[in-house]
């Protein structure tokens, strides 16, 4: 099951993580590839 979504507003991509709060933060990275990194690193970390 995924647990976050990608977006793109302005070139940059947002992750919304799918929490009870719905946390939407940006990434700050302009490819998809960047971004996923971002994500995974901010899931194993907490």
């Amino acid at each position: 099951m995924r647990r976050f979504c990608l977006h793109q507003r302005s070139g940059i991509f947002y992750a919304e993580l799918l929490t009870a709060a719905g946390v939407k933060r940006s990434t700050g990275k302009r490819t998809r590839d960047g971004a996923l990194l971002v994500v995974a690193d901010w899931l194993t970390r907490g």
